[in-house]
């Protein structure tokens, strides 16, 4: 369906349920009430949402989801298009193997606590991967310092990256060390803006050259046949 990602590869997928239906009876304190199993999916008539398996068309992989329907006899198949979301896990985005470590695991807290809605919690742990990243290329790199600027003035990185992931930093340090304004409040859309900025830093320093270097091997491999 549109508008919903995979948790586990982030690529957009259609809803596809497993299972098969079934009818349920349940008890909730001597109170008993009827549930649908439509394909895999749980029907609650209070809430009027239902919970089921859907399993990702690209990479094949299943997780939960949630959503409104108008049928209970049917709720995987009357639901609203724009209310169906995955539940678990919670990533806002998958972070690629080429990043390393820690850095890396910096940057999952901070897709895991974007995709819960704690917008403070990914900004201090996408500050924290940029921090990590920063120190790693001062090593290998003999830059002066760790610093987004030695990093422009070493051109590994381009002017945009460079004051975009330094905004994202300075929020990041507004929101962990200064009492909140609420004329300065970002809200989520702001933070996976700022999210999208250091994970284009990220890229840039990481991820990009190692797949350009592995293609170029792999036509290079094809063309020695």
């Amino acid at each position: 369906m549109a508008g919903m990602s995979c948790p586990h590869c982030g690529v957009s997928t259609a809803y596809a349920p497993v299972e098969h239906s079934k009818i349920v009876q349940l008890s909730n304190p001597g109170n008993w009430y009827t549930v649908y199993l439509a394909s895999g999916s749980i029907f609650d008539l209070e809430s009027r949402f239902w919970f089921g398996l859907a399993r990702c068309q690209q990479c094949d992989r299943a997780f939960p989801v949630r959503g409104r329907a108008s049928t209970p006899e049917n709720p995987d198949q009357t639901y609203y298009d724009d209310t169906v979301e995955p539940l678990w896990p919670t990533q806002y985005r998958t972070v690629p193997v080429e990043i390393p470590s820690p850095i890396r695991e910096a940057m999952e807290d901070a897709s895991v606590a974007l995709g819960a809605g704690s917008v403070i919690g990914a900004m201090l742990a996408a500050r924290t991967a940029m921090t990590r990243a920063l120190r790693q290329t001062k090593k290998e790199l003999d830059l002066p310092e760790a610093s987004l600027k030695a990093l422009f003035e070493a051109g590994r990185i381009s002017r945009f990256e460079y004051e975009a992931s330094d905004l994202a930093r300075r929020w990041a340090n507004y929101l962990g060390h200064e009492e909140p304004d609420p004329n300065k409040e970002i809200s989520r859309d702001d933070a996976e803006e700022f999210y999208g900025y250091i994970e284009a830093l990220l890229n840039s320093i990481y991820v990009n050259w190692e797949r350009l270097n592995r293609q170029r091997d792999k036509l290079r491999g094809e063309e020695d046949a």
